[in-house]
């Protein structure tokens, strides 16, 4: 034991000193960019290679062991989910994607028994990251594929080199540089900064989370997130076993990787619009949401043609309408979140891959034991009512923000802030006096110049 935790030290000790030539060799902006890179690559990896495990059990195991298996994954993802704020502020942003791509070392294995300036680097890094993230997991699945083509008598090779990626994510994770540790070391004291947050209790830190739950923007957001859990579990199995059946087991990771890299191009592409567009984010997840729709319908209820031309084309627009209802959600989407919750973005996160996690999770359980058409109209129902839930959620989030932006802010004797009607911050319910919070903490780091660094008016470019 005393030997392992001996060759364990000496590992740590040489990745870190490895990671500081990073530091010393380039100027902090560009730094900045490549440290986003890095983690980017190191992230998509790992979630590609846990995703292709999920997308394309159900073609090569026992279905119903495929569903019970991404069941207990995603209901250890949604229970995970309540601890994350606590464990981030504990652990520190790095330590924590450290953690969590080891945690996608071991679901693995188990299967196998220039010169730029700040604002630049991070108005690059999040267009990298919508794009190296789908692209990483487009590849991973790609390579899933020759395999599955390569060696088809034994799995235990396919998911022995798939553990090996998500292994190697996880130490490339440990060479990204801790920002939070940086930040805090030079003196970085700024409220609006995730490294100088309160850290509490754990059982306040929960409690925190099931009393956020009742934000009127968060239960409006609910059914979105609903909807993409369960096209979540939909897909991987219900979609993954008609493509085995219809085409062979070898095209379901084919299938699944040109969804990613349509995604990948479709990230870029919806990024651009939003930024270009005052309304371009409602038209986005509008996108998405008919995406996942019509993929769904069509599966359902156009059964997958005979002759050979119409069998790819079928599948290729099927698989391209669901790498664009997935982006919309791990970008668009969350960077609603993000833009609604600027200040309480741990929570606001934690919420959104709960309720996501706990509906796929409860899809994987139930789905086996649910028709084609059960399982559609589930899922067609909530995105539905979680499309109308975002517009409604848009429209409270605008209200607010209009009701704030205008306001010329006085001190009173008491320390309360009087608006031009008349109130103060002292008779705000919590909605109103949240969103003032949040525009007090986005007007202090404007004045500091790091609105931008923190990356608050470019969310939606994510």
């Amino acid at each position: 034991m005393s030997e392992a935790a001996g060759m364990l030290r000496t590992t740590g000790d040489s990745l870190r000193r490895v990671s500081t030539l990073l530091p010393m060799r380039f100027p902090r902006a560009r730094r900045l960019l490549l440290n986003g890179i890095l983690m980017s690559t190191c992230f998509a990896i790992s979630e590609g290679s846990l995703l292709a495990v999920t997308a394309i059990s159900a073609a090569l195991i026992d279905p119903y062991l495929s569903a019970l298996g991404s069941a207990m994954l995603y209901l250890s993802f949604a229970v995970g989910c309540i601890s994350a704020p606590s464990a981030v502020r504990r652990l520190g942003s790095k330590n924590s994607l450290v953690l969590g791509t080891f945690a996608f070392v071991i679901y693995i294995a188990a299967a196998s028994t220039s010169d730029i300036t700040e604002r630049q680097a991070i108005n690059q890094f999040a267009a990298f990251f919508a794009a190296i993230f789908p692209f990483g997991i487009a590849i991973m699945k790609i390579g899933t594929s020759v395999i599955i083509m390569t060696v088809t008598e034994e799995n235990t090779v396919l998911y022995s080199l798939l553990t090996i990626c998500a292994l190697a994510a996880m130490l490339g994770m440990c060479l990204v540089d801790d920002l939070e540790a940086r930040a805090l070391a030079e003196g970085d004291t700024d409220p609006c900064t995730p490294a100088s947050l309160e850290v509490k209790g754990i059982l306040t830190e929960t409690y925190d989370l099931i009393n956020f739950q009742r934000d009127a923007k968060i239960l409006l957001l609910v059914p979105t997130n609903i909807a993409f859990g369960l096209c979540s579990a939909f897909f991987p199995y219900k979609v993954s076993l008609l493509v085995k059946d219809s085409v062979g087991k070898v095209y379901v990771g084919w299938l699944y990787s040109l969804s990613g890299i349509v995604g990948s191009i479709l990230a870029i592409l919806y990024a651009s619009f939003c930024h270009r567009f005052s309304h371009g984010r409602v038209a986005v997840v509008g996108v998405g949401a008919i995406s996942f729709a019509s993929s769904i319908i069509a599966v359902t209820f156009c059964p997958a043609p005979t002759e050979s031309w119409a069998l790819v084309l079928y599948w290729t627009l099927l698989f391209a309408g669901y790498g664009s209802g997935v982006t919309v959600w791990q970008g668009t989407v969350m960077a609603v979140f993000g833009d609604m919750y600027k200040t309480r973005t741990l929570l606001a996160f934690a919420s959104m891959k709960l309720h996501s996690g706990l509906a796929s999770a409860l899809a994987f359980f139930a789905i086996p034991y649910l028709s084609l058409d059960v399982a559609a109209a589930f899922c067609l129902v909530f995105i539905v009512c979680g499309y109308g839930g975002y517009l409604w959620a848009e429209f409270l989030s605008h209200k607010e923000a209009t009701r704030l932006k205008y306001v010329e802010m006085e001190e009173m004797p008491g320390g309360h802030t009087v608006y031009p009607s008349g109130g103060s911050t002292a008779g705000m319910d919590a909605t109103e006096s949240d969103a003032h919070e949040e525009v007090m903490c986005t007007s202090s780091c404007s004045k500091r110049g790091d609105l931008e660094t923190l990356g608050h008016s470019k969310v939606e470019d994510q």
